[in-house]
């Protein structure tokens, strides 16, 4: 029976493989789509899908409307949030999780009860609960049902009783379920087979070579001719795009879109287009690349608002056609110096929706999910976000701020941020200032939470009525700056110069937020490895695919490379990329493409035509940049354009919107505008600046004047004052850190000179005996400041320096002095070398005692290895949950690995 099924999937379709000798990593073989004719198999109606297909779900995009929400919609929604819940702490929300698999298993005909027990024991194993796990007897139950599972489940299954995950560890029936469903055809099984053979790990009762179970696992991806074939071909696409198993190759990925697209799948057409367009196609042309884009418009994909029409009418015959729809006028590759990472972005293709709905389906699905007992106050805080989209900033403020109340009494502390930044809109009320004032201060002092420091900072500099208070304000500024949570701000010329040689801090630092998904960092990151060249292809497509995930990131690469473009060439693909990135993104970026068309061929009539209706549709969404331009770009009266859109100004009107207005509104009107414009403002020169300005013009001389004093009390100072200086290596200045060399006339500094000149490794004169010296004989010095900077450098030399330094003075005893005198790096160094060469357990205990007082002392490093001391009973006694807590605390400071060392508790169930 099982053979039978082994031959019928063989027999399913004509896949080729061509066999190549196998990678150590990864195997060296050539799967070929089949060979059918084109037809409408992915467009067809929807048919039973085999639960063991590997394949991508079918997500419709509907523009938002006055709609019932559909159970489908309800069911994509849950299964979001039950893995976003799951991943950001599966153990504080099970409860709800719960309710939510509950709540699916209601609605959702084919989620069975089968299904529903899967999803709570992978929620309790996520959770670190496997005590209940076992004591409800989950995984013995499916396990006596095994002739009902499907393959699917039965490969999971596999994985909890080899791994002994809510039951006694059974590998050999985990075995047997992975043959069974693998001579069933289960492409999960086979893959599991395969890579347990690729390992040296092969599984017993399987017989089948490596390259014949390769074959087999591959075709079960591709499965049968039914509607998700097109989904399942973009995953033998990926496969060979970024997988795990089989070596990358570029021209099969193409072969197998190409295959998607001729069975009818309209998005894999236009992955064939992109490829053509980022040169990853194996032959570009054009006749093949016009037939591609008709298919894709044919199918529903929307290239752009106004010329898809036209483009089907004419047939898409021409190049001129391509190029008005999609601005490529040069080939990938020609003309410019610069190596760009764009060819491995792959964008979607969106439909524009002009305007808000006044509900969306997010915001129904909201509204019945914060109805459940227990939901987590980041609901309610979504849920006003979508409010405040749909309705306006203002128009919805009401039912926003009674959500986000409710939110924050949940204990969440972006809601705190938010409620705050409405209350401080009531500058004339000192009960909502002191409401938004503790707001932010207990996201400081309870949550941990680095962002408010800054909003304090703001707070007391800008948006009080007497501001600036500029002793609170400093206050809270040089905290946030210690903290280490503020991102690095660079510009797009400052990416394309940094190296990580000279400013490794600012690079880590990069990484390290690029990897927390803050969306700026992602894009200066890869145009910092776009501009190596050594960086990998796995790499660079890494992290182009992180940027492509995400809007904000997407936005701001496609600024830089129109920014760094110093060719014709490379500004007309940067102009190219910035299109396709607004068919992927929206109406969100119809601005910025507005701004970059009119530097780029705002002379043209076409793209003149084009941009104002990109800024006419940003300013139907209330941004005041939009307004303003579209009024000086068309000469039009300024009364006139305020007329038009002082509607949704007053619903929804930004910073600048606001200050569009001024002029053009009655007194009372403009007080209210501006304490609106304050409540959101960025705390900088342009717009204070624009503040001084609008109350100078209605001749408000005294407001006018104390706004040009907020504006000289920033941080920084005026602009006229920065002298250019406010760069990273001038900030670093005289810092100690190994890229400078200092110098000056005492001896202190000539000795400094001399350390740093051979302490770098990179630099030829560098002699580990000679730094350890001269630090040798800082340590030994009288002046706290000299040993201070000298154990900074012990903390970063290179470990040569640092054996060598150990072999003349005791370490130990230079830290404690240091730390004893209240030197907190000290306190945490010593801390992490007492763990590091601990010979006793006193020396453990040593080093959590002196970590606590660092982590006490406001340390985020020092709070995550604490945490970890305490989660694993490092020279302290074992105490999870307030591990936990100083995890927590230090993941608020943006610790990395307080999240991940958070995960590791929970994961390993240590109590």
């Amino acid at each position: 029976m099982m053979r039978q099924g082994l031959a019928k999937l063989s027999g399913a379709l004509c896949l080729i493989a061509l066999a190549q000798p196998i990678h150590a990593e990864r195997l060296s073989l050539s799967f070929l789509p089949p060979d059918l004719p084109p037809s409408n198999v992915c467009d067809a109606e929807p048919e039973v899908r085999e639960d063991d297909e590997l394949q991508d779900a079918d997500i419709e995009v509907v523009p938002p409307g006055d709609v019932v929400l559909e159970d489908e919609e309800r069911v994509r929604f849950i299964i979001r949030d039950i893995e976003t819940l799951s991943a950001e702490n599966a153990a504080e929300w099970s409860g709800y999780i719960e309710a939510l698999i509950d709540w699916r298993a209601e609605i959702d005909p084919g989620f069975t009860d089968i299904d529903a027990s899967f999803a709570r024991a992978e929620l309790l194993i996520k959770a670190g609960r496997r005590d209940l796990l076992k004591a409800r007897g989950t995984i013995a139950a499916l396990a006596e049902q095994s002739g009902e599972l499907s393959n699917t489940q039965k490969v999971t299954l596999a994985r909890y009783l080899r791994a002994g995950l809510g039951i006694e560890k059974k590998p050999a029936l985990a075995d047997a379920l992975l043959v069974e469903a693998g001579f069933e055809g289960s492409s999960g099984a086979l893959l599991a087979l395969l890579r347990r053979a690729m390992v040296g790990d092969p599984v017993e009762g399987w017989d089948l070579g490596l390259e014949e179970t390769a074959t087999l696992a591959f075709g079960g991806v591709v499965g049968q001719m039914n509607r998700g074939l097109c989904g399942r071909a973009e995953r033998m696409a990926r496969e060979y795009l970024n997988g795990d198993i089989l070596e990358p190759n570029e021209e099969l990925a193409y072969a197998w879109r190409v295959f998607a697209a001729d069975m009818g799948g309209a998005r894999a057409a236009w992955r064939v287009v992109e490829h053509h367009l980022n040169g990853t196609a194996p032959r570009s042309d054009d006749a093949t690349l016009l037939h591609y884009l008709t298919l894709a418009v044919a199918g529903g994909v929307e290239v752009s608002p106004s010329d898809a029409a036209s483009l089907l009418d004419s047939g898409a015959t021409t190049k001129a056609e391509l190029r008005k729809v999609l601005a490529r006028s040069t080939e990938v590759g020609s003309g410019g110096s610069r190596h760009s990472a764009a060819r491995y972005l792959e964008l979607q293709v969106n439909p524009i929706v002009d305007g808000f709905a006044a509900e969306s389906d997010l915001s129904r699905y909201l509204e019945e999910a914060i109805a459940i007992p227990g939901a987590p106050g980041s609901f309610h805080r979504r849920l006003a976000q979508e409010v405040l989209v749909r309705q306006g900033q203002w128009a919805g403020e009401a039912r926003a701020r009674a959500l986000l109340e409710e939110a924050v009494q949940r204990g969440d502390v972006e809601a705190k941020m938010h409620l705050a930044d409405l209350q401080s809109r009531y500058r004339d009320d000192p009960r909502a200032l002191g409401e938004a004032e503790q707001l932010l201060l207990d996201a400081v002092t309870r949550d941990a939470h680095a962002p408010a420091m800054r909003a304090l900072d703001h707070f007391y500099r800008c948006r009080l009525p007497d501001a600036p208070h500029l002793s609170e304000a400093e206050f809270w500024s040089s905290q946030y700056r210690a903290s280490g949570a503020a991102a690095v701000s660079v510009s797009p010329s400052d990416v394309a110069k940094m190296h990580a040689r000279l400013e490794p801090d600012a690079v880590a630092k990069l990484q390290s937020f690029a990897l927390r998904d803050h969306a700026a960092s992602k894009a200066n990151l890869l145009q910092i490895l776009q501009s190596d060249p050594l960086a990998s292809v796995e790499v660079l497509r890494y992290w182009a695919g992180r940027v492509a995930s995400s809007d904000s990131a997407l936005e701001e690469f496609v600024d830089q490379e129109f920014e760094l473009a110093s060719t014709v060439g490379e500004r007309e693909r940067a102009v190219s990329l910035f299109r396709r990135a607004y068919m992927d993104v929206g109406q969100s970026i119809s601005l910025d493409l507005a701004v970059t068309l009119v530097e780029h061929a705002g002379r043209d009539p076409e793209t003149a035509k084009e941009v104002r209706g990109l800024l006419e549709r940003s300013a139907r969404r209330g941004e005041g940049a939009a307004i303003r331009l579209l009024q000086r770009l068309t000469d039009a009266d300024p009364q006139v354009i305020y007329e038009t859109y002082a509607t949704v100004i007053e619903r929804r009107g930004d910073f600048l919107g606001l200050m569009f207005a001024a002029p053009h509104v009655s007194d009372d009107v403009f007080a209210d505008y501006m304490d609106r414009a304050v409540s959101v403002m960025n705390c900088g020169t342009k717009d204070v600046s624009e503040l001084a300005d609008a109350y100078a013009a209605r001749g408000m001389t005294d407001e006018a004047g104390r706004w040009l004093q907020v504006g000289l009390a920033l941080e920084g100072g005026n602009v006229l004052s920065k002298l250019g200086l406010t760069d990273r290596q001038g900030e670093l200045f005289d810092t100690g850190l190994p890229q400078f060399v200092v110098s000056g006339d005492d001896a202190f500094s000539q000795l400094r000179a001399e350390y740093l000149g051979v302490s770098d490794p990179l630099n030829s004169a560098f002699d580990a005996s000679a730094a350890a010296g001269q630090l040798v004989q800082h340590l030994q010095g009288a002046e706290p400041e000299v040993r201070r900077w000298a154990l900074t450098q012990v903390a970063v030399a290179d470990v040569r320096v640092r054996r060598a330094v150990s072999a003349s003075i005791d370490l130990v005893e230079v830290f404690e002095k240091a730390a004893e005198e209240g030197d907190v790096r000290a306190q945490y160094e010593l801390g992490m070398y007492l763990r590091h060469e601990a010979e006793a357990p006193q020396d453990l205990t040593t080093s959590a005692d002196w970590l606590l007082k660092a982590a006490e002392a406001g340390r985020a490093d020092a709070m995550a290895e604490y945490g970890f001391a305490l989660g694993f009973g490092l020279g302290i006694q074992r105490d999870v949950k307030l591990a936990l807590i100083w995890l927590q605390k230090a993941q608020g400071l943006g610790n990395q690995r307080a999240r991940e060392l958070a995960r590791m508790l929970r994961a390993l169930d240590v109590e």
